[in-house]
């Protein structure tokens, strides 16, 4: 698979007992956990905007090919710290969506998967603590967070997925409108 926000398979060996996977180099790097971390346990909006475009376009980039992501976490974003640029990895649990019903499983998961994320970045903390608590609670957003943001959450996090935002209204989304990539 091919794409700029993506880590990139180079090459790999097929050995007797297992296989070899040679992924590309990303220097200076680290994984969004960390650099979430490292600022404090939290981003602000913008920043946390600016990452989560690029995350939204990797999705994106997934499913063009196919591809179903299916562990879209904090731990599996790097980012080169220099760039601020993004690459998903760890495609371990990853798996081809080739009939219809796969791609609409991978689509609404992949969305809430960048909904957490994002929850993640803009709170330092997941949007619901238990399985019981995505049945009970009812999410609430800071008022320092615009509209626009508080939005695209909400498009995300839907606990009805029919509801849910697809990738492509997610690239396209107002709160986006600016962003440079």
């Amino acid at each position: 698979m091919r794409s700029p926000r993506v880590l990139n398979l180079l090459q790999w060996f097929d050995e007797p007992i297992e296989h070899v996977l040679v992924f590309e180099y990303v220097h200076p790097c680290e994984t969004l956990e960390h650099f979430i971390e490292s600022n404090g346990g939290r981003l602000d909006e913008r920043q946390a905007r600016d990452l989560i475009f690029q995350a939204v376009l990797a999705a994106k980039d997934c499913l063009d090919q196919d591809v179903f992501h299916r562990t879209i976490v904090l731990k599996n974003i790097l980012i080169n710290t220099t760039t601020l640029k993004i690459k998903l990895s760890d495609f371990s649990c990853g798996v081809l969506a080739v009939t219809d019903l796969d791609r609409y499983i991978a689509e609404i998961s992949m969305v809430w998967f960048v909904g957490d994320v994002l929850y993640r970045m803009l709170y330092g903390r997941p949007p619901y603590l238990t399985a019981q608590g995505i049945v009970t609670r009812t999410l609430n957003f800071d008022s320092s967070l615009s509209g626009e943001c508080c939005d695209f959450l909400s498009s995300c996090l839907n606990k009805n997925s029919a509801r849910r935002a697809s990738v492509p209204e997610l690239v396209t989304h107002t709160w986006f409108h600016g962003v440079q990539v």
